[in-house]
């Protein structure tokens, strides 16, 4: 008899861990309770979903400074005066190879298109001999970059642009976390985007999506995204919501809902996808992705 209590009483603690653990002992409530917030949590993901595995950021194109790679010519005149030419090399896609130079440091730039062939009726400013390039005057005009990278940049990070909404790690986060739950997002999402997000030194092998970069001396942080990472998600996933259903398991604190959807560019086919809400600290999040 004590033998068969003691069982029936495992039994039943078994039975508890596995409710505990399951969460399949507790009553879901009806899908009619929670479809509000279904609705709006779905919506409301599409801006962050582009953010955490889309599209990204707006960043600066990757342009550098070529007078970065400044050179200087140093000429002595007949009266033994010394002077200076600072000049350096572009290329444009209209007019191709330029030469870049100015006469005093602060003096004016001038340029010079540069030609492997002589060209008709034109007389060359300067010919090269020793490499057979000749220097024509051109009516090139350079144009006006926001932004310049340096040869100091990381090669695989790109800046984000000043007119982008997120401009920290914790402001992206704090947008994530009004979607999704802090469960999926810390064992799912962030240390694929975020490991090692502030960061000094050499940045080669990192694979974080987006990263708060200091310089060399400490003195600016700049908020970068990677220029490697492959988006997982390209267009919108639109969700039927007159299909969506609630499917097992689900519980009180936990639902699944299966709905119908489509990719914006492919209407006409259609997917079964599965979401997953939790309830956090008394409100419903999503815990799987709307993509």
């Amino acid at each position: 008899m004590k033998k068969r209590v003691l069982t029936i009483i495992m039994a039943a603690v078994m039975l508890l861990s596995a409710c505990a653990t399951l969460g399949s002992c507790s009553k879901p409530p009806e899908y009619s309770e929670i479809e509000d917030r279904f609705k709006e949590l779905v919506e409301a993901s599409y801006e962050i979903n582009k953010v955490l595995f889309g599209e990204g950021l707006p960043t600066y194109e990757r342009i550098y400074d070529p007078w970065e790679d400044m050179e200087v010519l140093e000429q002595v005149g007949e009266d033994g005066k010394r002077s200076y030419v600072y000049y350096c090399y572009m290329t444009d896609g209209q007019y191709g190879d330029i030469l870049a130079y100015r006469s005093g440091y602060t003096s004016p730039v001038v340029y010079l298109q540069i030609m492997r062939t002589p060209v008709e009726g034109k007389t060359p400013v300067y010919v090269n001999e020793e490499t057979g390039k000749y220097f024509y005057e051109t009516d090139y005009v350079a144009p006006q970059i926001d932004f310049y990278y340096s040869q100091k940049d990381p090669d695989n990070y790109d800046y984000v642009t000043p007119d982008s909404t997120y401009q920290t790690v914790e402001q992206i986060k704090e947008a994530a976390e009004k979607v999704y739950s802090k469960d999926y997002l810390e064992n799912a999402v962030y240390l694929a985007l975020f490991s090692g997000a502030s960061l000094s030194d050499d940045l080669s092998g990192l694979s974080a999506r987006y990263i708060e970069f200091s310089d060399t001396d400490m003195a600016t942080v700049s908020f970068m995204q990677s220029n490697t990472y492959k988006p997982l998600v390209t267009e919108t996933r639109v969700f039927d919501f007159s299909t969506a259903t609630m499917v097992k398991p689900s519980s009180k604190k936990l639902v699944n809902i299966e709905v119908q959807t489509y990719l914006e560019s492919k209407p006409d086919e259609r997917t079964a996808v599965r979401v997953t809400m939790v309830l956090q600290d008394g409100q419903w999040f999503l815990d799987s992705g709307t993509y």
